[in-house]
């Protein structure tokens, strides 16, 4: 839980900072507490037992599969669309290839997450 909490305020604090600030450093200081967010849940992984461990993949996997990849596809739509490629979430640019890029985005961002968590829930019962 302190993993998913941490990743979910690094999104959380990138998006607010960038919203003030629009400097790169707001994305990476979203990204350096995501990544202590995983450190964190790498750690309880290595002490967990066995049941435990089985019970913490599976929820910080269902929940983290939305949040960990929302900045980077931010970041790879902002470059290819014209916007600022250091945000950590998606801007419209334009009204016509800004918007269908938009669109593109959340299908790609929901298609995504919903093929992960497809595989995630078919992987458990097997």
């Amino acid at each position: 839980m302190a993993g998913s909490a941490l990743n979910l305020i690094g999104l959380i604090a990138a998006a607010m900072i960038w919203y003030e600030r629009q400097t790169a450093a707001a994305t990476a200081a979203g990204l350096i507490l995501m990544v202590a967010g995983c450190v964190v849940y790498g750690t309880g992984i290595l002490r967990a037992d066995g049941e435990a461990k089985g019970r913490a993949k599976k929820t910080f996997w269902s929940v983290n599969v939305w949040i960990l990849p929302f900045i980077p596809l931010s970041m790879v739509y902002n470059i290819l669309f014209g916007g600022l490629g250091t945000a950590p979430y998606p801007i419209l640019t334009g009204p016509v290839s800004g918007f269908l890029g938009f669109v593109l985005f959340w299908i790609a961002y929901i298609g995504i997450g919903t093929a992960v968590e497809l595989a995630l829930h078919a992987r458990r019962k097997a």
